[in-house]
């Protein structure tokens, strides 16, 4: 059985460098451990990455960590989420790119102005 998905900042890097992941979902509130090797380095890691793949691959910060563990139905936070099929949701994930765009505007519209 195939994979649909692959949750944690170790996997989901895995899969970007393996060049499966279609999309990467990151939490916002990802705390910050600035120590060599933290999480801020793996996430560092991951958005490069995901800059350099051939194409890019989407990166959208979305939902709070316990927010995203309940989407996918587990009782624990989840700071990372990398898609890895998109069979039959193709219509949903153009969606969700739109919207994280429009996200993006908005948030540079407001350090702009503030």
């Amino acid at each position: 059985m195939r994979r649909w998905y692959v949750c944690g900042l170790r996997e989901v890097r895995k899969a970007i460098k393996a060049g499966k992941a279609k999309a990467v979902l990151l939490a916002p509130n990802i705390e910050q451990i600035e120590a060599e090797g933290g999480l801020n380095d793996s996430v560092d890691d991951i958005i490069a990455a995901c800059k350099e793949a051939d194409p890019a691959i989407p990166i959208v910060f979305a939902l709070s960590r316990k927010k995203m563990g309940e989407v996918y139905g587990f009782r624990k936070r989840m700071s990372a989420i990398a898609l890895l099929e998109l069979g039959g949701v193709q219509d949903q994930f153009e969606q969700m790119l739109q919207l994280a765009e429009e996200g993006r505007r908005r948030f540079a519209a407001r350090q702009a102005a503030g």
